[in-house]
Order: structure tokens, then sequence, then C-alpha cells
């Protein structure tokens, strides 16, 4: 995987994630991509020429209501406005059917001050 030669802090640096001085989002990233948490994914999305990330989405599944829920979404600002953001939500909705999850709904969360994000998700 892309992240295989990456220590959780350049993990967090890459994709944009605040790495907290308490250490508890470092964690809770090793505890992913060490598939120590069944339930959750996280997928890239990588530019082609230069092979960084230039986004990612992370979901978890919630079988007791059947949800994909979508726990963050990051487009970085020079690839915003390319579709990427609803690119990254088809791509979550068909890995978590490649991966056995029976979804029947997916769900996010978004400040209602957030605009860009809820044009993003109104039209995916």
């Amino acid at each position: 995987p892309w992240f295989e030669d990456l220590s959780p802090e350049e993990w967090c640096q890459s994709v944009g994630v605040i790495a907290d001085e308490e250490g508890v989002a470092v964690e809770a990233i090793k505890e992913v991509l060490a598939g120590n948490r069944p339930y959750h994914f996280t997928l890239p999305l990588l530019e082609l020429k230069s092979m960084c990330v230039a986004g990612y989405i992370h979901a978890q599944w919630l079988p007791e209501t059947n949800e994909l829920y979508i726990a963050a979404l990051k487009v970085n600002e020079e690839h915003t406005r390319q579709g990427l953001g609803k690119l990254l939500l088809a791509a979550a909705e068909l890995h978590s059917r490649r991966i056995g999850w029976e979804c029947t709904q997916t769900s996010l969360a978004v400040l209602k001050t957030n605009e860009r994000a809820l044009n993003c998700y109104a039209k995916a």
C-alpha cells in the first residue's frame, strides 16, 4: 500500500491531519493501518505525476444500521473544484461493497458554514 514506508507522523503530514500532542490521532491512525479496526478504511487520492497524496476519504461501517459513515473527506486546495470529492465518495461506496459491507445508506456530518462541502455532497 501507499503508506507502507510512512511513519504515522509522516502520514498525518502528507494528508493534512493534525498530529495531536497527546498522540490520540496518531494512535487511531496506527490502529486503522494495522488492520485492528476492521470496520474502518481509508482510501488515498494520489496525483499521478507526483505520486503525492492529493486527498483521502476515511469511512466506517456501522453494521447495526448498515450505514457507511464518512468520518473524513479531504481534497487538497490545489485539487478542488474538479469533482474529486464526489469521486472519493463513489470510491468509498464501491470499496465498501467489494469488501462485503452491506451498506444501505451513506452518511456524513458537515458544518453548515462549509458551503463548498455542502455543494459537493448535494451533487453526490
